[in-house]
């Protein structure tokens, strides 16, 4: 008995653990060519270009002070990951000491930021990053991008997207 009972349990739990599937929470990659269709904020020189792309035709491009931030609820998530692609223009041959392509998160509608990668590189990474607790469960919840240097010089964006990775037992049977 106990081994039929233990049998099940295992598939159970293969079976939940199969079944997990990542949610899609946000994704853009920039192809409708206008950055308020993905719900960006944009401060200074933010933009959609076609020039320069990761995939598609479009980017988004921040360049001197332009900063695009992505606000939305966390509320009852957990398990975040955000992905997205990134590069500079010039790489550090352009770029000062202390400037970069910066990518933040804040928990509280951008009251506090807390950093989550920077780079001088002129080559695009796709960059993918677990975010902290912190960033779970928030209705305040945002990230942003911009760039530290001068206003000729710029940073790419592009195929932005956060889901949420559920843990095996969603449905908590294996209490």
């Amino acid at each position: 008995m106990k081994k039929v009972r233990t049998w099940k349990i295992v598939v159970l739990t293969l079976g939940l653990a199969a079944g997990a599937q990542a949610g899609i929470l946000f994704s853009d990659d920039f192809e409708s060519g206008d950055l308020d269709a993905g719900g960006w904020t944009t401060t200074g020189n933010a933009t959609a270009k076609t020039k320069a792309t990761y995939s598609g035709t479009y980017s988004a491009v921040v360049t001197g002070a332009g900063v695009l931030t992505k606000a939305f609820s966390t509320e009852g998530m957990t398990g975040l990951t955000l992905s997205f692609a990134w590069r500079c223009s010039g790489g550090p041959q352009t770029f000062g000491t202390n400037e970069y392509l910066i990518a933040e998160w804040s928990p509280d509608g951008g009251a506090t930021w807390n950093l989550l990668a920077q780079t001088q590189d002129s080559a695009y990474a796709v960059v993918t990053t677990n975010l902290p607790a912190g960033a779970e469960n928030q209705t305040g919840f945002a990230f942003r991008f911009y760039e530290t240097g001068a206003d000729t010089r710029w940073g790419r964006i592009d195929d932005v997207s956060i889901v949420e990775v559920p843990a095996a037992d969603t449905l908590g049977l294996l209490q």
